[in-house]
């Protein structure tokens, strides 16, 4: 199993931000992500939406 990027946060926007970030990486420049998920789309689409569901637990 994949490990999740974690924030320590209680706000919805962090989550929402990094993902965002995520999503930019991945479409620019993917060799600025970790090598664990900037070689497959299904796991970086797996982070973001790991992201966004946390993001809406914090709503």
């Amino acid at each position: 199993m994949m490990n999740k990027i974690e924030i320590v946060s209680d706000n919805a926007k962090d989550y929402v931000s990094v993902a965002l970030a995520v999503e930019m990486l991945s479409y620019h420049n993917k060799g600025l992500l970790c090598s664990q998920i900037s070689g497959s789309n299904a796991a970086i689409s797996e982070q973001v939406q790991y992201l966004l569901s946390e993001a809406i637990k914090r709503m």
